[in-house]
């Protein structure tokens, strides 16, 4: 393995019982035509042949380095990563995803020519279901320029410029030291804190509208289907956004696209329950209905400052009467009706009897 001056990006993988990706996607990190890279796998307390493959490979390949943690969440498993590094740039892949050839030579000479904090690039969606790549997504907003520029140039709507995790970008290693920005060790959504701030407080972005990544749908072991069990990571995650935001003086700049993609993200995990009878759709949707304004202050602004599609189901949500005012409403309309009068005076002797008896049962 070559020295810490040699390695000019340090790929980070966290890994949990990815037995039926994992050869893939090491496979085409391997192959990569950039040399000069490390690759470590923090195996995150897999019970699978996951570290077998790893070992396997770890003998054909000098460059994969095997970092064995007491299972935890995937955050923890990056960060854990991320000590270690030596690299001058960083790339995180998941287990289950798979690189184009070209990925880390393209996006690693692109940082160096402009002196980039973060490249960010376009990806493939890889359907697990049919085996087939799909058409190339783009979750770069075409506004956007093929280039070089500083993120308040576009700080209105910076975080839903980029999508909000860090596989398709390349983070230069000391920017990310310096400003000490690290993972979310949370169930879900570990990685937004992690790509919004680096976003925020990066001084050079590059785009790259090139596809150079396949995304994996379909995965039933990916988190995205474990949203039931943990309904409010993401909302953690923008508190803490928020907190530090706020703490660098950066919340009043970018609080456009941050309140932009709280609802955007709130609405997403919403409409991703679909069992609305779950307690966590009841969980999250109570949460939305009275946490936003009390978080958030999203009334401080008007629609038009907001996504529209998710606006209106926020103001569907907060709009929609809790079970308890639902009931409050019912019982004050029927107390107030003629007939309830009517029945309470009808029913006014037999009560008073049966009230009379019972207190000469107690006696």
């Amino acid at each position: 393995m070559g020295t810490k001056q040699d390695i000019k990006i340090s790929v980070i993988i966290p890994i949990f019982n990815a037995e039926d990706f994992l050869p893939e996607c090491l496979q085409s990190i391997c192959d990569q035509t950039l040399h000069d890279i490390e690759i470590i796998c923090v195996n995150n307390g897999s019970n699978d042949n996951s570290l077998q493959i790893l070992e396997s490979f770890a003998k054909r390949d000098q460059r994969i380095r095997i970092l064995n943690i007491t299972k935890s969440n995937a955050g923890a498993a990056r960060n854990a990563g991320l000590k270690i590094a030596r690299g001058e740039y960083l790339s995180f892949i998941d287990a289950d995803d798979f690189t184009e050839p070209k990925m880390l030579e393209s996006t690693y000479n692109l940082a160096v020519k402009h002196r980039s904090d973060i490249v960010v690039f376009d990806f493939y969606t890889f359907d697990n279901n049919t085996k087939t790549r799909l058409d190339k997504h783009s979750n770069i907003f075409p506004e956007v320029p093929e280039s070089t520029f500083s993120p308040d140039k576009i700080s209105s709507s910076l975080f839903g410029a980029f999508k909000n995790c860090p596989w398709n970008k390349l983070f230069r290693k000391d920017f990310i030291t310096e400003h000490q920005i690290k993972f979310q060790e949370i169930p879900r959504s570990n990685d937004i804190f992690f790509t919004y701030i680096a976003l925020a407080t990066s001084s050079k972005i590059t785009v790259l509208k090139r596809p150079l990544i396949n995304y994996r749908i379909n995965n039933k072991s990916s988190l995205q289907s474990t949203n039931e069990l943990s309904p409010l990571s993401f909302w953690d995650a923008f508190k803490l956004i928020k907190y530090q935001l706020t703490k660098l003086n950066l919340y009043s700049r970018y609080e456009q696209t941050f309140l932009t993609e709280l609802l955007n993200n709130a609405i997403y995990n919403l409409e991703k329950i679909t069992d609305h009878h779950n307690n966590a759709y009841s969980y999250l949707f109570n949460t939305i209905r009275y946490g936003t304004e009390i978080e958030f202050s999203i009334s401080d602004h008007p629609a038009t400052y907001y996504n529209p599609d998710s606006y209106r189901k926020y103001q569907t949500i907060i709009k929609t009467p809790s079970a308890e005012e639902i009931v409050k409403t019912a019982i004050a309309e029927i107390t107030s009706s003629r007939s309830h009068k009517i029945g309470l005076a009808i029913t006014k002797i037999p009560r008073f009897i049966r009230n009379v008896i019972h207190k000469k049962e107690r006696l």
